[in-house]
């Protein structure tokens, strides 16, 4: 009897871990309206953004455990203009914040069997300025507050600046903001420090960063652990990050934390969107 339930046990985890944890990329959409700037778990899949910025194009999309992506209904006559990033709100299962490039983030409700999507609220990100061009945005819950993190994705003439404060869900209040200057060593050119963030369990600060020179590419990426943020709330920078991981002919935009690591996905422009599971256990 032990035996069989082992043998059943063991085929389980068979069948479900091929589904998001390959230690290759693998191909989402090659079509450029399905590449991918931000991800989070939801359900049984994923539920991710695009940078779209056309009337008629998907601006949210869900992809299953059979890595099909389907494109959500967006509820306003008036859809984001290029959304970077997208996070759960920590302690709900159907909430979360979206954000563009420019600061404006949507508190939306994402209905799990139906995926019909509904707006709760919108709000600006404090402190970002016209010449900043937001990619990354975070949330984790610490022993007092929720913190939020979003940052500029720099240049190779700017460097990047990242922002952590207090977030506060019933009234989408942003306080007690502190700032820290980000300049990741490589890619060394078409640099963007900041293309997505992402806190893991244990309170460490991802940032994949970047290589884009145009729609074509050639692409990098380098993922880096660039901080921080204690149990009471308190972050800190880390002195001279060293990447962890890098790969070629992949830009990555968006991350998120799964089993005992990170789901990668892309958004390689012309050439689609891929995916990819990090093991960061130790």
């Amino acid at each position: 009897m032990i035996k069989n339930i082992l043998k059943s046990v063991v085929l389980l985890f068979i069948i479900i871990k091929p589904l998001y944890i390959h230690a290759e990329w693998k191909s989402i959409h090659h079509d450029r309206l399905f590449s991918i700037s931000g991800v989070v778990s939801f359900t049984d899949g994923f539920l991710v953004v695009h940078d779209n910025k056309s009337k008629g194009q998907p601006r949210l999309s869900f992809i299953n455990k059979e890595n099909i992506i389907r494109p959500l209904v967006w509820p306003s006559d008036t859809p984001p203009f290029d959304l970077e990033a997208i996070h759960i709100i920590p302690g709900a299962s159907n909430e979360f914040l979206v954000m563009e490039s420019g600061g404006v983030c949507y508190k939306v409700m994402v209905k799990p069997e139906s995926k019909e999507v509904s707006i709760i609220n919108k709000f600006i990100l404090p402190k970002v300025s016209k010449l900043m061009n937001l990619e990354g945005m975070t949330l984790v819950k610490s022993k007092k507050y929720f913190k939020i993190a979003y940052g500029d994705r720099g240049s190779d003439d700017r460097r990047s600046t990242l922002f952590i404060g207090d977030y506060e869900p019933s009234n989408n209040s942003i306080t007690n903001i502190n700032s820290y200057v980000i300049d990741l060593p490589e890619p060394e050119s078409f640099k963007r420090n900041i293309a997505d963030l992402v806190f893991d369990p244990g309170g460490i600060l991802w940032s994949a960063a970047t290589s884009d020179p145009g729609d074509d590419g050639p692409f990098e990426t380098r993922i880096y652990k660039i901080g921080q943020i204690s149990r009471s709330g308190v972050f800190s920078k880390f002195q001279s990050p060293k990447a962890i991981k890098g790969f070629s002919d992949q830009k990555v935009e968006a991350m998120t934390n799964f089993s005992s690591g990170l789901i990668l996905m892309t958004d390689n422009e012309n050439f689609g969107s891929t995916s990819y599971y990090l093991n960061t256990g130790k």
